[in-house]
Formats: C-alpha cells, sequence, structure tokens
C-alpha cells in the first residue's frame, strides 16, 4: 500500500485526517521487537538496580524492607523504574532506525499537539471509575486492596527530591514510553497483521498484563486491561499517540495527587 508521501494515514503527512488503516503490505516494526524492548526495559532496570548498590546508593537491606519502605527503597524503585525507561526508549529508537523509517511520528505515531492536554482530564475520570470498581470488586470478594510498590514509595516519599523524580518518572515519562510501545510499536504491529479487532484487544491485555511485575498489581490487571481498551480505540480514533499519552498522563497524575494529599496536608 502506497500513500501519497509515503506516510500511512493517522502517522502524518498529508493523510493525517484520513482513517488509519494498515494493511499486510505495509512495512511495519515487528510485533516480536515490543517483547525485546519490554526484556530490554528489565535488563536495563536491573543493570541500573546493581550500578545503585555497587555504588552504595542504598543497601540490600533497604531491598528487604517492603513491609516498612525506606529511604534506600524508595531510591532503589527511582533507580531501577529511570534504567528500565531508559532501556526501552533506547531500543525504540534502535527499531525505528534499523526497522522502521527512523521518523517516530511514522513508527509510533508519536505527535504529540498543544491541545492534546485538554485529553488529560479523560485520564482522570477513567482513573475514577477504576478505583470505584477496583472497591466494589475488593467489596464483592471480601479482599483488601493491596499497594502496588510504585505507589508506597509515592506515599512514603519524604524528601521533595523524590516527589519531583517520582512525579517525572510516573506522569512524565512512563506514559511516554509506554505508549510508544503498546499503542505505538505493538498495536500497528497487532494491526497491520490481524485487524483493528485483535490489535485492541491484545494491546490491552498485554497493557494489563505487563503491570505483573509488581506482584501486588495483580488485582488490579482488569482495570489497567479497560485502561489500555480506552487507549488503544482513542489511538485508532485520533491516529497518533498525543490524545493517548494525555489520558496516561492524567491517569497517572491523578494517582499521584491522591497519594501524596496526606503528605501536604
Amino acid at each position: 500500500m502506497s500513500y501519497d508521501d509515503g506516510l500511512p494515514p493517522g502517522w502524518g503527512g498529508v493523510n493525517a485526517n484520513r482513517p488509519l488503516v494498515v494493511g499486510p503490505d505495509d512495512e511495519t516494526i515487528p510485533i516480536a521487537a515490543g517483547f525485546a524492548v519490554f526484556l530490554g526495559g528489565l535488563f536495563g532496570a536491573l543493570t541500573a538496580s546493581m550500578i545503585g548498590l555497587a555504588i552504595g546508593f542504598y543497601d540490600v537491606a533497604d531491598l528487604t524492607s517492603l513491609d516498612a519502605p525506606s529511604d534506600g527503597l524508595i531510591r532503589f524503585l527511582i533507580v531501577s523504574s529511570a534504567g528500565q525507561f531508559l532501556a526501552m526508549g533506547l531500543l525504540l529508537v534502535m527499531f525505528s532506525r534499523v526497522r522502521g523509517t527512523g521518523k517516530w511520528s511514522v513508527d509510533y505515531g508519536l505527535d504529540i499537539k498543544g491541545r492534546d492536554v485538554f485529553w488529560m482530564p479523560l485520564g482522570t475520570l477513567v482513573q475514577i471509575i477504576s478505583i470505584i470498581l477496583v472497591a466494589l470488586l475488593a467489596e464483592a470478594l471480601g479482599v483488601e486492596v493491596p499497594t502496588q510498590e510504585a505507589a508506597t514509595a509515592v506515599e512514603d516519599s519524604q524528601s521533595l527530591g523524590q516527589q519531583i523524580a517520582l512525579g517525572i518518572l510516573i506522569v512524565g515519562v512512563a506514559p511516554v514510553v509506554e505508549e510508544m510501545l503498546f499503542r505505538g510499536l505493538w498495536l500497528k504491529a497487532i494491526l497491520a497483521k490481524h485487524g483493528k479487532m485483535a490489535a485492541v484487544i491484545a494491546t490491552s491485555v498485554l497493557f494489563g498484563l505487563a503491570h505483573l511485575l509488581d506482584p501486588s498489581a495483580a488485582f488490579l490487571v482488569p482495570a489497567l486491561v479497560l485502561v489500555g481498551f480506552v487507549l488503544a480505540v482513542v489511538t485508532l480514533r485520533k491516529n497518533r499517540l498525543g490524545p493517548a499519552i494525555m489520558i496516561h498522563a492524567g491517569f497517572n497524575l491523578t494517582t499521584f495527587v491522591l497519594l501524596l494529599a496526606p503528605t501536604f496536608a
């Protein structure tokens, strides 16, 4: 399938306002590359964690204090998360250059406009709905919802520096990198091979399951799959990642603010 300016609909160029349709003959970064990016993120997190341990940024005792989070554990979570997102970002850049066009707007649909900020309230709404659904499910099952490690880190962070670092990672970096992987690389690749329905369902499920890296997030997977569904549908309708990134940022920002509220109070 060819286009007037070499760019498929929805990924920039003169076709930007046409429906996003990617066929099996279109060149896309392979689905397997997404798994390489994901696993590379795990390796990056491990590598950064080991470096932090080696330079004494925290010690082994800090990593075993999950019941009573220490300052060192929070530093560990910041360092490992930074390493994860850095590795994922570098791999996304590499695959864009090696297997794509080298343009993020084409390969991943990374196109953010100023007006996209108005999508953030939808992220807040989705977060509130998710909280209600999880609470109702927990009440029905008679269980207590476990707290994710990232949430614990935000709640227990005492210094402004830690809060700023966590805010940048959770609200700024995570939405961009995760959307490039899930709704950029994977959504487009699966869409080309298996169609729109499969792409939406697969990326939504993958988004939910990816959070199982934190076992305490298992109870939240259904809600996260719902979030992934909303993000995938919006991306297909708007044909670029800007709106989905802002929804994702709004979702994370709502959590961040709710967790920090007691600290400011």
